[in-house]
């Protein structure tokens, strides 16, 4: 994952995400996209990537029981 700060990952993803989906940096740093010194994200929080694979995994298991 590039260095973007949060404002830039909200305009390239199109939504309202908060800071506590994501590990930040503690420091400000270089973003790679707005040219600007601001927090940056740094990774996902390991429990919003179990959710979402979770979600995938029960919408796959309704998809094959409609079938």
């Amino acid at each position: 994952m590039s260095e973007i700060c949060l404002d830039c990952y909200n305009k390239f993803e199109n939504t309202q995400e908060k800071t506590k989906k994501f590990i930040m940096s503690r420091k400000p740093e270089l973003c790679e996209e707005c040219g600007q010194y601001k927090r940056v994200i740094i990774r996902y929080r390991l429990y919003y990537i179990i959710a979402d694979r979770f979600r995938e995994m029960v919408e796959d298991v309704r998809y094959q029981l409609k079938k």
